[in-house]
């Protein structure tokens, strides 16, 4: 819809007060300024390499010598809320200024949406101006695809994001929306749909999807996926301010989100119910071992705490349980709290067996350096201890530089040694095969393994992803699985600078409450 807005800069009465003969002559039907060459409807793809370019004409009675132009824009839906600041004054959203030529050359970096665009174009001796109204609709690029959360050539923490739909990497998005990285290196990425905050634009309650990071800086940053601005960190996401602590990981469960650090758990409501503001769960420390569980139970969290030594157990309502023992197992010799002398190497889940899931936690032995293998059975309410399994020292599996965990097609574990991934079963005999990937280069050292799957009706899929590294360069092979295996050629691969660590998928049809918003929690 074309719209055309005639009016005077000036307030009617003060133009008029101040007008002389010499700016009155223009205010008659023989002056005019007609814009064309503006479409009603634009669509644009932000945080692309994309612009938005528009050639107006613009036909006048004015000399182009007294003529000005600028665009501006503003989001449709909070132009017409009444604001309140902090000190109780009523105001409403001004708009941005995005050019102030004739012609526009914009670099969209908006969050999805619907804006207003308005050109004006304007005489200067007179305030005359006339503006052209268009709308706006925005996706962002940066909405949709697998995070790769990376190390820089400073030591920093940055991420890439491959839009694996068209095969396309946009890289250093931390660095070109915030204009740096996060300072140290990266520990962790979680990403989290749907998390609750306060929207520094409108101050109002809302959700988005979020990267959550913590670095070896000891920081924490929860980053809007819609334009990778940092909006919640150590400053603003609790009711006073905290210091020495050292976060470890960013989880979202059934209705809250739950900050994991040396010091304790901190939670707080997700997206429906919350603010952002988390509350201490007092009691225990904890770790980045942390395990899910499934719809089936809740989604409730089995973790590792530090400095405790202990296996613990977090249901959907934030309560804390120890991990129980089979009563009726009375082989099983080994206890799950004050286990000073281990250390955990790696934990997981697998819930292909249908029937319940199951929480496994890689220990150390630091007297010995024997590997146990705790198997805790993921119940309704309570989580079980159900075996204990001493890995064989000569295995691959216990001699493995990386691991990972088959989720869903198959109750096996993966294991890289001497850069070669071999399957070792999780229940039965501990049988290792050696796993043959169609694609992967023998001479590419493999830094990274994740069976990284996604449940959602609109868009599930369940993939075993291999990294390299190659000085400052890594590669990505994702392979679709069959029975836990890799099922003929990668069906994506990318590439990008920087140190591999981890990623995460981001989904933006995902709702609060949704399958789909519960990501899978892997031990990167």
């Amino acid at each position: 819809m074309k719209k055309y807005i005639i009016l005077l800069l000036l307030a009617e009465v003060s133009f008029f007060s101040a007008c002389t003969e010499d700016c009155s002559e223009y205010l008659n039907s023989d002056n005019f300024i007609n814009i064309s060459g503006i479409a009603e409807e634009y669509k644009v793809v932000s945080f692309s390499e994309e612009k938005l370019q528009i050639k107006p004409s613009v036909e006048s009675s004015f000399p182009e010598s007294d003529m000005t132009y600028f665009w501006t824009y503003y989001n449709t839906e909070n132009a017409e809320k009444e604001k309140t600041d902090k000190k109780g004054r009523k105001y409403y959203i001004s708009p941005d200024t995005i050019g102030r030529d004739k012609n526009l050359d914009f670099l969209v970096k908006l969050g999805d949406g619907e804006y207003t665009l308005v050109f004006t174009a304007k005489s200067k001796s007179t305030g005359y101006f006339q503006q052209y109204v268009a709308k706006l609709q925005t996706q962002s690029s940066l909405s949709h695809g697998f995070y790769i959360l990376k190390e820089n050539k400073d030591g920093d923490t940055d991420v890439d994001l491959f839009k694996y739909t068209d095969n396309k990497l946009i890289s250093d998005v931390i660095m070109t929306s915030q204009g740096k990285a996060l300072r140290g290196k990266p520990r962790a990425l979680d990403i989290n749909h749907q998390l609750a905050y306060i929207d520094p634009n409108t101050d109002e309650k809302s959700g988005t999807n979020m990267l959550c990071i913590t670095t070896e800086q000891d920081q924490v940053y929860w980053i809007r996926a819609l334009d990778g601005k940092t909006v919640k960190d150590f400053s603003n996401f609790y009711y006073e301010q905290v210091s020495n602590i050292k976060p470890y990981r960013v989880i979202r469960g059934t209705y809250s989100e739950y900050l994991f650090t040396d010091q304790g758990i901190f939670n707080g409501y997700t997206a429906k119910y919350g603010n952002g503001l988390l509350g201490e769960i007092a009691g225990y420390g904890s770790s980045q071992h942390v395990v899910q569980a499934t719809k089936a139970q809740n989604y409730y969290l089995v973790y590792w705490s530090l400095p405790e030594h202990d296996i613990k157990m977090l249901n959907f309502r934030g309560q804390l349980f120890d991990i129980e023992k089979d009563v009726e197992e009375k082989e099983i010799q080994y206890e799950t709290t004050n286990l000073k002398n281990l250390e955990c190497v790696y934990a997981g889940l697998n819930f292909a067996e249908t029937s319940f899931a199951k929480a496994y936690f890689l220990f150390e032995n630091n007297l010995n350096h024997q590997k146990l293998l705790y198997e805790i059975l993921c119940q309704k309410n309570k989580a079980v201890l159900n075996n204990v399994k001493v890995i064989e020292p000569t295995s691959h599996y216990a001699k493995a530089s990386l691991r990972a965990i088959c989720a869903k097609s198959a109750t096996i574990a993966y294991a890289v040694d001497q850069n070669k991934i071999y399957s070792y079963s999780l229940v039965g005999p501990a049988n290792e095969k050696e796993l043959k990937f169609q694609g992967l280069p023998a001479n590419e050292k493999i830094t990274f393994l994740s069976n990284r799957y996604f449940l959602h009706e609109t868009a599930s899929f369940d993939y075993l992803i291999v990294g390299t590294q190659t000085g400052n360069t890594y590669k990505l092979y994702f392979y679709e699985v069959t029975g836990g295996e890799p099922a003929g050629a990668p069906k994506y691969t990318t590439s990008g600078k920087g140190i591999l660590k981890s990623l995460g998928y981001v989904d933006p049809t995902v709702a609060d409450m949704e399958d789909g918003a519960i990501a899978p929690v892997l031990d990167e």
